[in-house]
Parts: structure tokens; C-alpha cells; sequence
């Protein structure tokens, strides 16, 4: 009777053993092959350089994306894949292979975009183009797209005709690699919102100057001149030269005006007929010309007072300054040979 039931039990016990070790090798395919994704609910993990695969298994077990952590170090070691660091995009239950060929094999999730200070619009398309990022007509349609002056009230004040040059703030971002051009301009967007109207909104009170007045100002700065220091005394040239009824005459607007990049305009260049060309017409362009910086609007929005009237820019990048047109030209003539 006693060997009888020793028998049972230990066959039941074996019986046992073996459809949990079924059910285990199951659970473990089931983890390793198909999963249980929600892809709705993907969530970002960030893999440090130098990681051990004990790491990265314990960084998904936190982020609860990961069930079966034996089976991920099981499979890690057979198939001897490696994980490498930056930032991954997973969807709790991702199958342990396709874990593994998001964290070795695909590309980055994030794409990175560095606007600099003093782009265009059309420095901003050709980075995207040139990236591979977009198309020009991608492009254009995103930055004309008139929902934008619905979502951001600082665009409703550019007046009728102007695009929104100016308004897209210089820095580096980080997007997601799916990111369509619209996404990036309504960022760039929400940071000159941040940064300028919300950021310098005291400033911009006490400036005497409309917002869109203040962007031009600070695009003209950060086209004609590179140091701070000089930005802010040009700032107060232009000032000066706006309250006496004097033409701005600044080489940056008609360089805009005529798509060129020349140091020293031509006198045909100077008379042509653009709103943006201030030796022809007086006061302010219509618009800004370029994108400019925190720099730019720190100048823009806090003039160096001085006593000057006239200022050209050395070959080597020295501003040189005037009080008269008589010095100015003295100066042309020995600095710009």
C-alpha cells in the first residue's frame, strides 16, 4: 500500500514537474517571440553608456516593460546580443527578440536639429532638406500653414504679406525621429513664446517698440554685427538714426532683399525695390530677416547708449564706429580697401 502511494506520488510529482516546466518554456517563448505589446502606452528608456545587460534589464523591470526578466538574460546570453546606449521608445510586453534588435539594431529615436542664430527661413529649409528631413514643399507648406496664427497669438500682429521669418527660435532640439515639419516649427514657435514674449514680456512693455518692431530689430542686429557688445551698440545706432528720421542704410537688408550674402552691397543693389531695403525706404523693414538669439534681443531690448551715428564692419570682423558721415567715410576709406 505504502510503495503504491509512493509510486503515485511521485509519478504526480513528476507530472507536475514536467507541465511546469511546460508551462515555463512556453511562458519563456511566448515572452521571447510573441508578446503582449500596447503600443499605445510606449514609454522612453534611456540606456546609459557603459551598461551591463543586467543594467538594461533592470532599467526595463522599473519601467515595466519588461515580465520575464530570467528569460531576457537567457536569451541575451545565447544569442550573445549586445544593447547599446541612447534613448528607445518600447511598448511594455515588446517581444524579448524585438527588445533586443530595438536596443542593438535600430537607429536612434531622437533626431537632432540645431537652428543657428541668424538663419533665414531659407537656411531652415535647406537644413531640412539637406537632412533629409523633409521636402521644400514640406517646408513651405508648414511655415504658411495659416492655423499657426490661430494657435499663437504673437503671429497675429505680423502685418499682411510678411511670413513668420523671425519667429522660429534658435537652439538645438531634440525630436522624434517620425517628427513631420509642422511638429518642429510649432516647436520652435512655443520656445520663441517661452523665451521672448513670455520670457522678456517686461522688457518688451517698457521697449516703446511693438513685438514685431523688437524681432526686426534684434534680426537686423544679429546679420549686421557677431559680438554681443557691438549688437548692443548698433542697437542704439539704429535708435538714434530711427528718432532723427535717418535711413537705416544697413547692407544686411539688402543682402535679404536680394538673396545675396555680399560684405559690401552694390550700389545697383541699393536701389532695389524691396520693403526690406532700407537705404531705399526709411524706418524699420516690414519685417525681420533672419531668425535671431537670445543675444540679438538682450541688444535689441537694451541699447548701449553712445555717440554714434555711423558704423562699418572690418574684413576681420571689427566694428568701427562714427559720429559723422565725414568720419564714416574717412573710416570706409581706410578700413575698406
Amino acid at each position: 500500500m505504502n510503495r503504491t502511494w509512493l509510486i503515485r506520488t511521485v509519478a504526480l510529482l513528476m507530472i507536475g514537474a514536467f507541465v511546469a516546466g511546460m508551462a515555463l518554456f512556453v511562458r519563456g517563448v511566448w515572452a521571447v517571440y510573441l508578446g503582449d505589446r500596447h503600443r499605445d502606452q510606449a514609454v522612453l528608456i534611456d540606456i546609459e553608456s557603459g551598461a551591463t545587460i543586467r543594467d538594461v534589464k533592470d532599467t526595463l523591470v522599473e519601467a515595466n516593460v519588461l515580465k520575464a526578466p530570467m528569460w531576457f538574460l537567457l536569451y541575451g546570453k545565447v544569442t550573445r546580443r549586445v544593447v547599446r546606449a541612447g534613448r528607445f521608445a518600447v511598448a511594455p510586453g515588446t517581444p524579448i527578440r524585438e527588445l533586443y534588435r530595438i536596443l542593438s539594431d535600430s537607429n536612434d529615436l531622437e533626431v537632432q536639429i540645431t537652428i543657428i542664430e541668424g538663419w533665414t527661413l531659407k537656411d531652415f529649409e535647406t537644413h531640412l532638406v539637406s537632412r533629409g528631413l523633409a521636402t521644400e514643399e514640406d517646408v513651405a507648406l508648414a511655415l504658411s500653414d495659416p492655423v499657426l496664427k490661430t494657435r499663437y497669438n504673437f503671429l497675429q500682429n505680423i502685418p499682411t504679406g510678411v511670413d513668420i521669418e523671425g519667429y522660429l527660435f534658435p537652439d538645438t532640439y531634440r525630436f522624434f525621429a517620425g517628427a513631420t515639419v509642422a511638429d518642429i516649427v510649432e516647436r520652435l514657435l512655443g520656445e520663441f513664446e517661452t523665451r521672448v514674449v513670455e520670457g522678456r514680456e517686461g522688457e518688451l512693455a517698457q521697449s516703446g517698440h511693438s513685438l514685431h518692431e523688437v524681432v526686426t530689430i534684434a534680426s537686423l542686429l544679429e546679420r549686421e554685427v557677431q559680438r554681443p557688445e557691438d549688437m548692443a551698440m548698433v542697437a542704439d545706432v539704429i535708435r538714434k538714426r530711427l528718432v532723427a528720421g535717418m535711413p537705416l542704410q544697413l547692407d544686411a537688408t539688402v543682402n535679404y532683399a536680394t538673396g545675396k550674402n555680399d560684405p559690401s552691397v552694390s550700389l545697383a543693389d541699393t536701389q532695389v525695390d524691396s520693403p526690406f531695403n532700407t537705404y531705399k525706404y526709411p524706418g524699420l523693414p516690414i519685417g525681420p530677416i533672419s531668425n535671431p538669439g537670445d543675444a540679438a534681443y538682450e541688444a535689441a531690448l537694451n541699447p548701449q547708449e553712445n555717440p554714434y551715428y555711423f558704423y562699418l564692419t572690418t574684413p576681420d570682423g571689427t566694428v568701427v564706429y562714427a559720429r559723422t558721415n565725414e568720419e564714416h567715410a574717412q573710416n570706409k576709406a581706410r578700413y575698406l580697401r
